[in-house]
């Protein structure tokens, strides 16, 4: 009996040490389970964090492309206007009635001090207009075809060139910016 009571001593100590190390792995294993979680939930909140602020950079670069888009058509609807101002200011030059296209010349060719003596080169519209007054300052007339109005004058090997199409090439930034104050 006594062996029986000594193996029943040591099962019921093997029944207590198994069940204590049950109660330690279950412990452990929560804890385990539990920092896991931890783990997991951590991992999960950055990833959340990773995407919001790929959704904003998105968002912010989604945005600053519909404002660039905005302001490149409001630029080039201004520089349409701009265009159409300008292409109605050379027409109204080019409109000049005679009479005062003529006076222009004539104090352009009054103020002018020869040397020698000079050509004046003229498109052919307007040779009629201007070759007598020409004449009477001592200038040759020669028609041209390669522009469609003012004129050239030569003396010598120096040139003055009063075609309207390079006057208003040399002062395009100045009437830019008087249509750009006039406009906006």
């Amino acid at each position: 009996m006594e062996e029986q009571n000594l193996l029943e001593a040591i099962l019921n100590e093997a029944k207590q040490e198994a069940q204590r190390i049950i109660e330690e792995a279950k412990y452990e294993s929560g804890k385990i389970v539990e920092q896991n979680k931890q783990k997991i939930e951590n991992e999960k909140q950055k990833e959340i964090q990773k995407y919001q602020e790929e959704i904003a950079n998105q968002k912010e670069n989604e945005i600053g492309n519909c404002k660039l888009n905005a302001r490149n058509q409001v630029l080039a609807q201004k520089q349409k206007w701009i265009q159409k101002v300008k292409r109605d200011i050379q027409n109204k030059i080019e409109q000049t009635n005679g009479k005062e296209y003529v006076t222009l010349i004539q104090n352009i060719l009054e103020n002018a001090k020869p040397q020698e003596k000079g050509v004046i080169l003229l498109p052919v519209k307007e040779r009629e207009a201007i070759s007598n007054l020409a004449k009477q300052k001592g200038l040759e007339v020669k028609s041209v075809e390669n522009f469609e109005a003012g004129f050239i004058l030569q003396y010598g090997k120096v040139e003055h060139n009063y075609v309207l199409d390079t006057l208003l090439a040399l002062q395009e930034e100045t009437i830019d910016e008087m249509i750009v104050k006039i406009l906006f």
